[in-house]
């Protein structure tokens, strides 16, 4: 998470879209925001806007505009698997995201895992505050990236700038690794993501 005080903005980190760009031109204008021992274990940089309402101070939570971006759930989960696998020194080609890879992708712990843990495993449910609604202000699309990343530069009141591409997973179109019962499963396990945001296989 990054919060600015003389611009007024929040913006919250769901793993794998696009984050660690947009952080690198929005650091300069961040304040330093301290995380308890217990956030740095759970969530590192992804702290979940619910646990930011629950610290920050109305005023601030009311009057800044905050911000996150998500990603389409079948492209979203090939990033992870890839970015997973880059982690673990795993090499050699990969032909298709089975069944089992987005089983252990769900069962693992931790933000630094891409937000894979309950209560936060889809990027509807990182995004919603207790009542289960949405409590940010702008949700852009890693589809868009630079166009949404230029309306938060608006609203921040900060120069537009162009994103640089860090911290890539090479590979090709996220669906030439489904096969129809892996797509399913997606389909199964992030359907709010789906129905929400308006995505499609």
């Amino acid at each position: 998470m990054l919060i600015s005080h003389p611009h007024h903005f929040i913006f919250f980190a769901a793993g794998r879209t696009g984050t660690t760009s947009i952080e690198q031109c929005l650091r300069p204008y961040a304040d330093t925001y301290v995380l308890t021992a217990e956030e740095e274990r759970k969530y590192s940089k992804h702290l979940p806007p619910a646990v930011a309402l629950a610290r920050l101070q109305p005023q601030i939570w009311n009057g800044y505009f905050k911000v996150a971006f998500v990603r389409n759930p079948w492209d979203w989960m090939v990033s992870r698997h890839f970015h997973d696998r880059l982690r673990r020194g795993e090499t050699g080609e990969v032909s298709e995201i089975k069944v089992s890879d987005i089983q252990r992708l769900c069962r693992m712990r931790g933000v630094r895992r891409a937000i894979s843990w309950s209560p936060y495993r889809t990027q509807y449910s990182f995004l919603s505050g207790p009542e289960g609604r949405i409590i940010v202000d702008f949700v852009g699309r890693y589809e868009r990236l630079q166009e949404d990343f230029d309306e938060i530069c608006r609203q921040a009141a900060i120069p537009q700038q162009v994103l640089p591409h860090l911290n890539p997973t090479l590979r090709g179109c996220y669906r030439d690794y489904f096969r129809p019962q892996s797509m399913r499963l997606v389909e199964q396990l992030y359907w709010q993501d789906i129905s929400f945001f308006g995505y499609h296989f």
